[in-house]
This record gives C-alpha cells, structure tokens and sequence, in this order.
C-alpha cells in the first residue's frame, strides 16, 4: 500500500494586546501585552512511493507579526513595535510518533524541521513526513535544534526537547533584534488526528506559546550621561535564567501567564541575567523617551517573596565607567508577557 506525504505549509502569526496597567509602586510598570498563539493548517495529500506529490496550503493568519531580525539562521524572531515577526529561515520542529520520515519507515518522526519561506507578518513554513496507520499526534516547538531531541533512553518519552535560557545576553544597538537567540516556544498537541483519504486534506491548528517573558528596560537621569555598557539582574532566591533544562512538548497547555512545566536544577548561574549591550551606541538622557532600551529575556514566576538586585554599568563620555546598584522588591511575572522597567538612575547607588 502506498504511503500518503503529509506536506506541512505553515502560516504563522501572532499579536500582542495592549492593557495598560502599571503596578502601584514598584519599577516594573506592566503593559500586560500577553503573546497570542500562532495557527497552523496541516495538508494531507496524494498517492505517492518515492516522489512527492504537490501540495499547497494556506494557513490561517492569527495576527502576531515575525520578519527576520538578523542572529543565527532558525532563529530570527525580533519585536516590530509590540508585535513578534517571522524571518526567512526560521525553522521549527515537529514531533508525530506515529508519523514515518520516508515510505516503509517504522513509525516515529522525531524533530523533523520545517522551514519559513518568507520574511513577513505571515509566513508559510515547508517541510514533509508520511502518514503511518491508525490516528497521529503532533507535537511542536521553536526555534528548531538538530541536537535538542532526547532519546527514550535518557527522557520520559520521545516528545521531550532540551530547553534552556542563557544567562548573558548580548544587545548590539538599541533594538530587540537579538531576542530571537533566547525565545523558545511550544505548541499545543494535536492529538488523534486521523489519516485523510487519498487527494483529502485535514485542518488542524498548532497554537504557540512563549515558555519566557520579556522585560523592556528604559531610563533616565539628571546628571549620568554616556552609553549602557551592560545589566545585571540577581534573584535573591528563584532562577531567572536555565542553564539546561527539559520540557515535555506532550504535557497540556497552561492557562495565560501560567508557567509550563520545565525540569531543570538550578545552578548559580541561573539566578541572574546579564544583558551587553555591544555597539556602544545606548545613550542615557534626561527623558525615558529619549533613552536606549535593553531587551532581556527571563524565566516567569512569582517573584514577590524576594528581593531582585540590579547593577548597572555605563560608560560616561569622558570614557571612564561607573556601576550603580539598585534593589527592588520582585513582582509575579507572567509566562509570555511584555513588561516595561522605568529605571531612575539619579535613586541608583553609584
């Protein structure tokens, strides 16, 4: 019996909704932009052995805009205003157990990668496997790793990815291209979709859910004037990074905010975050509209029991550098949303 390709063309977009709501005195003023979900179709199609039959799909378009921002190729996503845009390249892994990567392959398609054709607020996504028997589930993730697939032997299961968030991130110039290098996102599972007919096609959507949350730092000061050489946020006790960790692309989707379920041991390193800012072109001034931002990617969780140290490093226009330190009671910070940090570096220790 011939084997029917499963061709995966992949629109894909998110959006970000506004809800002003800062938090009564504290330095985090939440904007509360919770990151929507992505949609994917899935295509069934034709009789085929060795030769792949066409088929084309376009996916349904749920907002949320990707373009390519520069980085590693496969992972490019950057922020367009208070949206999230797909770049050429990106590409992300799918999971089917039941699926086989080639006619007469036993079952099991392990982080096959499939890829974005385009640069714009959609973006169709390419890449194949072939149906086995019985009903299939999908399993997805981004950005797409060679290497991040576990094996049974070392995971609870075969739907397992390695996860982590680095703990120095670099900036080059006063924009988020580089957020792409730490986002990481998991789909809803699609389970127990059943095979179409020959020339029949399924819909299915994949739904796309950040793991981290986003802190956009903007400043000002009446007397410190240069370029923001670098910041470091410290955890007095709660993680805020990952140096390694594993996540089960299987397990059911949280409600908005919650946090999705990451096994990880936690090490020194993971309890601060280190954003460089490397073009040495983030100037302070007096205004936080006239200020550079930083971008800084960092774990969610509810933060209020501990204190979070910031440290500070710029480097003044008589070329010398100065730190100043800051502390601040932590807030709850939810799992894919956009928070703004007001910093006053006039009450910074210098």
């Amino acid at each position: 019996m011939k084997n029917s390709v499963i061709f995966i063309l992949v629109a894909l977009s998110v959006c970000l909704t506004a809800c002003d709501s800062p938090l009564e005195e504290e330095i985090f003023k939440s904007n509360n932009e919770i990151l929507n979900k992505f949609s994917v179709r899935i295509m069934v199609s034709g009789d085929c052995s060795s030769e792949e039959n066409s088929g084309n799909l376009q996916g349904e378009d749920s907002g949320y805009v990707m373009s390519r921002a520069g980085g590693a190729a496969g992972n490019n996503t950057f922020l367009a205003g208070f949206e999230t845009a797909w770049g050429a390249g990106d590409r992300i892994g799918i999971f089917s157990p039941q699926a086989l990567t080639a006619p007469g392959a036993a079952p099991g398609s392990q982080n096959l990668p499939f890829t974005a054709q385009n640069s714009a607020n959609s973006s169709h996504f390419s890449g194949k496997m072939y149906w086995g028997s019985g009903l299939h589930n999908f399993y997805a993730y981004y950005p797409y790793n060679s290497e991040s697939a576990l094996t049974a032997a070392n995971s609870r299961s075969d739907v397992n990815v390695k996860s982590s968030l680095a703990s120095n991130q670099i900036q080059n110039g006063n924009n988020s291209d580089h957020i792409g290098n730490y986002d990481f996102m998991v789909a809803s599972p699609l389970k127990d979709i059943t095979p179409a007919s020959s020339l029949s096609e399924i819909n299915a959507n994949f739904r796309f859910h950040h793991l981290f949350s986003l802190l956009v730092f903007q400043f000002r000061s009446s007397f410190i004037t240069g370029d923001i050489v670098s910041l470091k946020l410290t955890s007095q006790g709660m993680p805020v990074s990952l140096a390694s960790g594993t996540t089960d692309l299987s397990q059911s989707t949280p409600s908005a905010g919650e946090e999705y379920t990451i096994r990880a041991g936690s090490s020194p390193s993971d309890l601060s975050i280190t954003i460089t800012e490397s073009s040495e072109e983030c100037n302070i001034s007096s205004l936080y509209t006239k200020s550079a931002k930083l971008y800084l990617v960092m774990l969610p969780g509810d933060y209020t029991s501990q204190n979070f140290s910031l440290e500070l490093i710029v480097r003044e226009n008589d070329g010398n550098t100065q730190t100043g330190r800051y502390t601040k009671r932590g807030i709850k910070i939810l799992r894919g949303t956009l928070y703004t940090v007001q910093l006053n570096l006039d009450d910074f220790t210098w």
